[in-house]
């Protein structure tokens, strides 16, 4: 099913997400019978944008308990939500999933959503070096940590 109101459109959990409305999003998401990755994505992106990590997080886990695999989307928005908790731990076991299923190969985003995530975890040695190994780079890749740097005051 697919909402089209105030501008906003998607399926419902992505709609009301998308419209900060996060309780009904979540209310909804509870309320289908069938989730697919998309729906917790939609979920999971709402809470990280709201700035609500530790809720996106527990989605996150949440959609792997339902044996819901994740897909780059899924990855980017954690390790959004990792490197604004600075929960090293956390990045570790995403970092370890996102390369033992290759997805690093081919996708920016997620790239540098990882180059990001370590930014903020100021291991800006690490984001470096990864950055250094992506096989795909693109402008932003190098603007997050030039960003860290700079805040760093290394600029």
């Amino acid at each position: 099913m697919i909402l089209i109101v105030g501008g906003c459109w998607k399926k419902p959990s992505a709609w009301h997400a998308k419209c900060d409305a996060l309780q009904k999003a979540q209310k909804v998401l509870e309320e289908v019978l069938v989730r697919n990755v998309d729906t917790w994505n939609a979920l999971i992106a709402g809470y990280a944008k709201q700035g609500h990590v530790e809720e996106g997080m527990g989605y996150f886990q949440r959609m792997q308990s339902e044996d819901i695999s994740p897909d780059e989307a899924a990855y980017a928005f954690v390790l959004k939500a990792c490197g604004t908790m600075q929960d090293n731990d956390m990045c570790k076991r995403i970092l370890d999933d996102i390369v033992n299923k290759g997805l690093l190969r081919k996708n920016i985003m997620l790239g540098t959503a990882l180059v990001d995530m370590y930014d903020k975890c100021g291991a800006l040695q690490k984001a470096q070096k990864l950055l250094e190994e992506l096989p795909v780079r693109d402008v932003l890749s190098w603007i997050v940590p030039s960003a860290g740097y700079t805040q760093q005051g290394q600029g």
